[in-house]
This record gives C-alpha cells, structure tokens and sequence, in this order.
C-alpha cells in the first residue's frame, strides 16, 4: 500500500502544522464557540470548521472528543488554541502521529499518510506477517462452489472471517 504525500508549500495544499487537543466539554458548547469565533460549519461534513481569510486558513476537524488543527499559519493556530483554552477544559496533545488507524508522518515535504503499522497488525493477527506477496492469490479460472469438500471444508465460525473482511475494508 502506498502511503499519500500531500505538500505544505503554501495555502492551497494540506499544511503541515496538525496539532490534536483532547476535548472535556460537550461538542455542542465547542460548536457554538467555534461559530461565535468566525468559523464556518462544512454543510457535507459536519465535524469540520474552517475560518478564512485572503492570508490566513485554519481548518477544524472534531471526533467525538478529539479536535484536529490544521493551518497556514502557526501563530493563528496558536491563537485559536488559547482561545479555545479559556472557553473549555482541553489538553494539547501535541503534533498528531496517529488518526482512526492512520499513522500521519511529517517528512521536508509535507505530511504523509500511512496505513502501515493497521497493516502490520492485521498480517500479524492472522499469522500472515512472514507470508510473501503474490500478485493473484486465487488461481486464475478458478470455479468456486459453496459446498464443502476435504480440501475445503466449511467454516465453523463465519464471525472470524466477517472480522477479517470488515478490517479489510478498512484499508480501501
């Protein structure tokens, strides 16, 4: 799996500095002092807020009880952090490395996304970590039929297999 560089260059492209701050207030309360500070409320996606100006743009981004900070500039960030400090009871947990199972990874160029160390994880769950790779792990023509044979006996437990193909999902 590749992992995603995006570029921090200038406002048009993702930027670097993405700081989490644990939330301990309700997110209604953070949403209306959020709106009061001249943030805008995405109409697609609702956890995130966005203020802008001609220089300036910070981007918001809240999960249950997690806020994602991200912007142009670092002292505006810094800004909304303070503000956000004397409205509600948060800790600044720092620079963000990990995000729902993604590892974000800050290089010279930008940040990078990877899915690797979930990857890692999964083959080792499963007792996969020391299998190589194949480019079509079926045999090509292969008929599948739904009835057990001794090669190919029927599955005791679907609920193990539903787990792998759900975590699977999530790599898409």
């Amino acid at each position: 799996m590749k992992a995603r560089l995006f570029p921090s260059s200038d406002a048009k492209n993702l930027m670097r500095w993405v700081t989490t701050q644990k939330l301990y207030n309700p997110p209604r309360q953070c949403s209306i002092a959020l709106i009061e500070n001249g943030f805008s409320q995405s109409k697609s996606e609702y956890s995130l807020y966005t203020k802008s100006d001609k220089v300036v743009f910070v981007a918001l981004f809240i999960y249950v009880d997690n806020i994602i900070i991200t912007g142009n500039s670092i002292s505006e960030t810094k800004k909304f952090k303070t503000f956000h400090k004397s409205k509600f009871m948060i800790k600044d947990l720092g620079k963000l490395k990990y995000f729902l199972g993604i590892e974000v990874i800050d290089t010279d160029k930008g940040i990078c996304l990877s899915k690797r160390k979930y990857v890692l994880n999964l083959l080792s769950e499963y007792g996969m970590l020391a299998c190589k790779p194949a480019k079509t792990p079926l045999q090509s023509k292969l008929i599948v039929i739904n009835e057990a044979t001794i090669d190919d006996p029927l599955l005791d437990n679907i609920t193990d297999y539903q787990k792998l193909n759900g975590k699977i999902d999530l790599l898409a």
